[in-house]
């Protein structure tokens, strides 16, 4: 996994700058009405620059967008916070829960890192997943768990710091 995490960074490991307007942006997808599907659809694809069908719901927050990277048919639950200072690429199917924080940049400062999260990952409600970590294919982060090293494919983690279950 650590090639996986130096390859996800190369070259761009402290990401783009925050283009201009995306606080604004941020702000009006949060006011969005939940019905308004396709406004939430067209600001996403501004905000993250691509569109991949991402559901996410408000509120969100962000540092930059465009350092985030969604695969398919992923789902982000609200009061999520990913502060992309780095890049953050997301797989296909994975599951963020509400109140997730993905950081890129240490609590104690330093230098930004990339999180790479794999294909069907599941990060309970209120998990925190720090700089640098990449979680494997199929990982299981529980509620509440502080992520500060790699988490293995299939595993599942919990607690502060997060270590292997079983």
């Amino acid at each position: 996994m650590e090639s996986a995490r130096r390859s996800a960074g190369s070259g761009d490991a402290q990401g783009k700058a925050r283009p201009a307007g995306v606080a604004a942006m941020l702000e009006e997808y949060n006011a969005t009405a939940a019905t308004d599907t396709s406004r939430r659809a067209g600001l996403l694809k501004k905000i993250l620059g691509t569109d991949t069908g991402v559901v996410i719901q408000p509120p969100f927050l962000a540092k930059v967008g465009t350092n985030i990277h969604f695969d398919e048919a992923c789902f982000v639950g609200a009061g999520c916070v990913i502060d992309d200072q780095a890049p953050v690429r997301i797989g296909s199917f994975t599951q963020i829960a509400a109140g997730v924080c993905i950081l890129t940049v240490p609590p104690e400062g330093g230098s930004a890192g990339a999180v790479t999260i794999g294909r069907n990952v599941w990060i309970g409600a209120g998990a925190t997943v720090c700089a640098g970590v990449t979680l494997g294919d199929d990982a299981i982060v529980a509620a509440g768990a502080v992520v500060v090293s790699d988490v293995a494919e299939g595993a599942t983690v919990a607690g502060n710091p997060a270590r292997p279950l079983g």
